[in-house]
């Protein structure tokens, strides 16, 4: 069986992105598959390689794999509380546990999540 790395080239490699004529272009076919590639394996590796797209990578990862450390790993504050939020608030509701609500950073997400919760009830 192939290693992660030598899946992401073998995958990139017959993407169709050898196809475009536009380097440039070319480029961001080849981020997005490798993105998608990173996702898909739950690898937040891959994201280093991605600077244009790390944020979203490791945020997509974070949520996946519950892994709220990913989320500090993030660019800015403001995303890295999103990125928190986000797998606060689906464990809130899916465990229907309003203590959990009120770990959330964002104070909007705290009366949404506590709304939610109760209307799932």
């Amino acid at each position: 069986m192939a290693e992660p790395a030598n899946q992401n080239i073998l995958l990139r490699e017959n993407s169709g992105c050898q196809i475009v004529t536009s380097e440039e272009q070319k480029q961001v076919c080849q981020e997005n598959i490798l993105l998608l590639e990173a996702i898909m394996l739950k690898n937040p590796v891959y994201c280093q390689q991605l600077p244009h797209y790390q944020d979203n990578c490791l945020t997509n990862i974070a949520q996946k794999t519950v892994d709220l450390d990913l989320c500090q790993k993030l660019s800015q504050v403001n995303a890295q509380d999103y990125c928190h939020d986000l797998i606060i608030f689906k464990q809130a509701v899916k465990g229907k546990d309003k203590s959990l609500c009120e770990q959330l950073i964002i104070p909007s997400q705290k009366n949404d999540c506590l709304n939610t919760i109760k209307l799932n009830k």
